[in-house]
């Protein structure tokens, strides 16, 4: 009965949401919060300190979270590039904020996949940061 009673809880939150820009919103214990996360592309580079070997793959991931009561719902895009030789994907989901880059090609390098990162952070909407709806109880 709780998960139902939480399953219906969260879908009419959704619902609410749907509608919510940068305000924080609440229904019931439910409040829907944007979150942002700044200065990615440096944060990202200085995760990749300790990668072995080509790099041309590589991934950074960010904490979505502030509590254990935070939760993102789906998976939010919050980053996408997909041509002239870069795939770069980064998402919101389950509490964390994932970015996988790449260069592609055969002789591709980091400094390739980092060029990638920064083209696409560099074409994004809020740029060097990401905006997110995180859920939270009270």
């Amino acid at each position: 009965m709780k998960t139902i009673f939480s399953a219906l809880t969260l879908a009419l939150a959704l619902t609410a949401v749907t509608t919510a820009h940068a305000s924080d919103r609440k229904i019931g214990n439910v409040i829907a919060v944007e979150r942002t996360i700044d200065d990615v592309y440096q944060s990202c580079v200085d995760q990749l300190k300790d990668v072995k070997g080509d790099g041309s793959f590589a991934s950074c991931k960010f904490d979505a979270k502030k509590t254990n009561a935070d939760f993102t719902q789906g998976t939010q895009r919050v980053l996408t590039l997909w041509k002239d030789g870069c795939e770069v994907e980064g998402s919101a989901m389950n509490g964390t904020v994932l970015v996988t880059f790449q260069a592609t090609g055969a002789k591709a390098t980091l400094d390739d996949s980092k060029a990638c990162l920064r083209k696409a952070i560099d074409g994004n909407q809020t740029k060097d940061s990401f905006k997110f709806i995180v859920y939270t109880v009270e």
